[in-house]
């Protein structure tokens, strides 16, 4: 079932503020761009190139259920996070800017085929 984004797109540039390079367990993105393409989350032992441009650098906001700030997080943004965290699905990265008024969502069994 699609996750209606209920989140305030007012951080620095109109974004959200909330992302896998803001949390804790991302791994492999010491440097940008990240040319090796070997972007993951070390929590959940998932790629997540699917969250990079053709330039190797980040191309949007993604996240997901078990998000924990780094400190670079949008504060308000995390607060607001924290509340709706038990609405959110599992297993599934999530996406902002998505399609009449919903996140993007692609599980994390499928994270594998983007390249």
């Amino acid at each position: 079932m699609p996750t209606k984004d209920t989140f305030k797109y007012e951080a620095r540039w109109d974004s959200v503020g909330l992302c896998c390079a803001f949390c804790r367990h991302q791994a492999n993105a010491k440097e940008w761009p990240n040319t090796k393409r070997d972007y993951m989350c070390a929590l959940h032992q998932v790629p997540l190139a699917v969250e990079l441009g053709t330039n190797n650098y980040m191309d949007g906001e993604w996240f997901c259920r078990d998000f924990e700030d780094n400190g670079s997080a949008y504060p308000p943004a995390v607060k607001y996070f924290l509340e709706v965290r038990v609405e959110l699905p599992e297993n599934t990265l999530l996406g902002f800017y998505g399609k009449d008024g919903y996140l993007k969502e692609i599980p994390f069994s499928k994270l594998k085929d983007f390249k």
